[in-house]
């Protein structure tokens, strides 16, 4: 991220993950573990062990940063738009195909069924809805298509599992599911187990 987006945090004042133990009598090989390869693919970062708590500072203000610099970039795009008349004829959706962990149970990246990593963002707008709502309620990222496919006006196909989101996009406090689904694959080079999370 640009560096004014840095200098919008103080380091100092981030917090740190409160939690940064793995629970205790969890299994490293099962799907719940990961070994943040992806920092620890950086020459400047250890290959195990804790990581140290100036580096991990330095990696949520980066976080922090990153998220500032992509909500102007959203900011940006919705201003374009309505500059260029096609905000009323335009919807949008935006999400990420994962959360992130911050040291929470010592886990840094993505690649875990820990609530950090299964719980993605997700925004959504179009035409005829007033936004600035949050909504709580579980939904999973197969709600999308059909989502997509009513605010365009199109039928859902028969044969869609999944549940249109736009009910909650009017406001409406409706149940979609009683429960979701997350799955992450242990593979490449580990032991192959499907890691399965339910979030009820």
């Amino acid at each position: 991220a640009p560096q004014k987006y840095w200098d919008l945090y103080d380091r100092a004042a981030l917090p740190l993950a409160p939690f940064q133990q793995l629970p205790q009598g969890s299994p490293h090989d099962l799907a719940f573990y990961s070994n943040s390869g992806e920092l620890r693919a950086y020459s400047d970062v250890s290959k195990t062990g804790p990581i140290p708590e100036t580096l991990q500072r330095e990696l949520i203000h980066g976080y922090a940063a990153c998220v500032s610099y992509i909500d102007a970039q959203v900011g940006l795009l919705m201003q374009t738009l309505e500059e260029c008349g096609v905000a009323d004829d335009t919807i949008i959706c935006f999400w990420g195909d994962h959360g992130w962990h911050l040291g929470e149970h010592g886990h840094w990246g993505k690649l875990t069924n820990y609530e950090d990593a299964a719980r993605a963002p997700l925004i959504i707008t179009a035409p005829g809805f007033s936004g600035g709502n949050r909504v709580t309620v579980l939904s999973e990222f197969l709600d999308v298509y059909p989502t997509l496919c009513e605010l365009a006006g199109l039928p859902i196909p028969a044969h869609v599992e999944s549940k249109s989101l736009v009910p909650l996009l009017r406001g409406e406090d409706v149940p979609l599911h009683q429960a979701a689904l997350t799955q992450m694959s242990r593979g490449r080079g580990q032991n192959g187990t499907m890691g399965w999370s339910i979030r009820t």
